[in-house]
């Protein structure tokens, strides 16, 4: 998470916020490590929820490192609260 923060902080393109640019990511291949709130897997609406399954199981199958954090996280909170 701190690489994450780092790299997001220091904008040098090699991390990504949000669900367009992770997805334009994923399309080119280019998701090295994802991390996904759990709450994005718990929603409502099945069709996004699928959607986000796939990118998981996309990341995956290209050898790509996945951690599913908790939203009861002070970090991750803070992480989905702040303006970007």
């Amino acid at each position: 998470m701190d690489d994450f923060l780092e790299h997001l902080s220091k904008d040098d393109n090699k991390a990504w916020y949000g669900a367009e640019e992770t997805e334009r990511a994923a399309k080119l291949d280019a998701i090295e490590t994802l991390l996904i709130t759990d709450s994005v897997l718990k929603r409502n609406d099945v069709k996004k929820r699928e959607k986000y399954l796939d990118l998981i199981e996309n990341s995956g199958n290209n050898n790509g490192k996945i951690f599913v954090l908790s939203t009861s996280k002070i970090t991750v909170s803070n992480l989905t609260n702040q303006q970007i």
